[in-house]
């Protein structure tokens, strides 16, 4: 994620810890540690951490994120 929205890892945490501090996402089904303790997380918490980061990156996923869901909105509503 450091990479995706172009900050630094201790940044990501800090927005990871508290997405999970404020229940926004449950840790438990949304991290999945593989044999290197390296932590994998679900796409909602890339979501949840991509709405939070203040970089170019994190603006431009918030709002392609946003333009997507708002397609796919209307798109079931019509």
């Amino acid at each position: 994620m450091a990479d995706l929205f172009k900050r630094d890892e201790q940044t990501i945490r800090k927005h990871i810890n508290n997405v999970v501090k404020e229940n926004e996402v449950d840790r438990d089904i949304n991290t999945q540690f593989l044999r290197v303790e390296v932590p994998f997380y679900s796409l909602d918490i890339i979501i949840s951490v991509g709405y939070r980061v203040k970089s170019q990156h994190g603006v431009y996923f918030y709002k392609r994120a946003s333009k997507i869901l708002k397609e796919y909105m209307f798109k079931d509503m019509r």
